[in-house]
């Protein structure tokens, strides 16, 4: 997916693997905290539950 938007997320619980189009992946675990900058490419993917704190800010 394509984010319109800045999304910040800190993971509580479990885990997630992030990826963009051109294969590169990395995983991040509970007390994780990154950002997704609006335009990125990416996607993600969890095999656990989740539990997570996370923020969007549109520009304008």
């Amino acid at each position: 997916m394509r984010y319109g938007y800045y999304e910040l997320m800190q993971l509580h619980d479990g885990s997630v693997t992030v990826f963009d189009a051109a294969g590169h992946e990395r995983t991040f675990g509970p007390g994780a905290v990154f950002l997704m900058p609006e335009g990125t490419t990416a996607g993600w993917r969890s095999t656990v539950p989740v539990r997570k704190f996370w923020s969007i800010l549109t520009p304008e």
